[in-house]
């Protein structure tokens, strides 16, 4: 990993901001955090091979002891426990959490990861399974996204 780019925070709140213009809750409160004051964007092969080489292990159960906030809690810990692995990254890896409405899983609340790539790209993680979607598989109402 490595051939992506470092961008300071102000530039990656910018777009992240931009992209997610007309998505947010308008009847809840909203939150975005941004910890970092500079972040690591991959390539989407980089992040793809990371996907792949670190699923989460199904929950043995359908409860809430173990559900989609958590799956998505533990990828954001993953990837940022690699990122720290590697020499060539100097800042947070630009994957994040998100709460909202996702076309994958129907008219239901939802937790799942994001990401920002090296081409300025937004992208959607399902951390229970690893696939990625587009910025248009969100319908709205995120109500809370931190990276």
């Amino acid at each position: 990993m490595a051939d992506g780019i470092h961008i300071p925070m102000e530039e990656f709140k910018q777009r992240v901001t931009s992209l997610l213009s007309g998505l947010w809750a308008t009847n809840t409160g909203t939150y975005a955090g941004y910890s970092d004051t500079h972040f690591y964007l991959p390539t989407r092969q980089e992040l793809a091979d990371f996907l792949s080489q670190n699923p989460i292990q199904a929950a043995n159960t359908s409860n809430q002891s173990f559900d989609c906030d958590d799956y998505s809690f533990a990828l954001k810990g993953r990837v940022s426990l690699f990122s720290r692995s590697q020499p060539d990254i100097k800042a947070s890896l630009g994957l994040g959490i998100a709460w909202g409405m996702f076309a994958w899983v129907g008219n239901e609340f939802h937790a799942c990861n994001w990401a920002l790539d090296k081409d300025l790209r937004f992208l959607w993680i399902e951390p229970q399974n690893g696939k990625t979607y587009t910025l248009d598989y969100c319908t709205g109402d995120i109500e809370f996204i931190l990276v």
